[in-house]
């Protein structure tokens, strides 16, 4: 095509994409103000937008789909607030739920759902009581972690007479609704032989003002023999707590008596999602 040739072809797509004052560029039948290819938006209304797959019309005039397709935008609102939305795959034309993933302040602040990442390390020597041989899902058979410590180590021993593992003595308040995401346990050796040791996890949660709950434990297993670590990935529902909720995390034994799981090191790191609105 010649030079010409393309320069009309462009301006007949736009010119006939001039309708109900919406200018499209590669499109024909553009659904916003301005629009851009086949997705690709811009919204003057009350909040101005910057789209991908949405535009506001139809009967009765809401946020829609343009394509089978998800979609997302970032919205600036009339009194300087800026937000960002998404929302999972729709059909062309449907009206959209948005969820908002993110939004700053007009005073600068940053809210929205975030992740954070929390250490915890501790030592075990001489369980004897600590992790009693008890049938699954009981809290004797549980060490509940330290509190977070940031970068930094807490030293905790468990034994008889030093029960620091204990949930009561092992539980911290959460700031936001929020879940964890994973967890991933390390286990080094600290004199004589290797680790050998099956366990779960464990989550006890008190809702805020409310009565203690009984502690939920994951149903899967892992294995962890000789010094090494195992990252294990949550389901979106499996912890999750509420603003003001005291929990506890903890490492549930599901072997037997053979399990090697005295004089060692164990280091655990805890990923976090909060939604933090306020």
């Amino acid at each position: 095509m010649t030079m010409q040739g393309k320069t009309l072809r462009g301006l007949l797509l736009v010119s006939a994409a001039v309708w109900a004052q919406n200018v499209g560029i590669g499109t024909a039948n553009p659904r916003e103000r301005l629009q851009i290819g086949d997705r690709f938006t811009f919204h003057d209304g009350g909040w101005k937008y910057i789209g991908y797959n949405v535009y506001t019309g139809g009967t009765p005039s809401v946020d829609r789909y343009i394509l089978n397709d998800e979609a997302s935008r970032m919205v600036l609102t009339n009194d300087g607030r800026i937000r960002f939305q998404v929302a999972p795959s729709g059909n062309a034309d449907n009206p959209i739920t948005w969820q908002e993933a993110m939004r700053i302040e007009n005073n600068g602040s940053v809210l929205g759902r975030f992740r954070h990442v929390t250490y915890h390390s501790f030592r075990l020597s001489n369980v004897g009581g600590g992790w009693a041989w008890l049938p699954p899902n009981t809290t004797a058979q549980t060490v509940w972690l330290p509190a977070a410590s940031g970068d930094g180590v807490d030293d905790c021993t468990q034994n008889q007479t030093n029960m620091c593992g204990e949930w009561w003595r092992r539980k911290w308040a959460t700031p936001y609704n929020g879940r964890i995401v994973k967890v991933t346990l390390c286990i080094l050796q600290d004199g004589g032989s290797n680790p050998d040791i099956q366990a779960g996890l464990a989550f006890f949660r008190r809702p805020n003002g409310g009565a203690p709950t009984t502690s939920t434990y994951t149903a899967s297993v892992f294995s962890i023999n000789d010094s090494g670590c195992q990252t294990i990935n949550l389901p979106e529902n499996t912890f999750t707590f509420n603003a003001g909720d005291v929990i506890a995390v903890g490492i549930h034994k599901r072997g037997n008596n053979s399990d090697r799981v005295e004089d060692l090191d164990y280091f655990v790191t805890i990923v976090w999602e909060y939604d933090a609105w306020d």
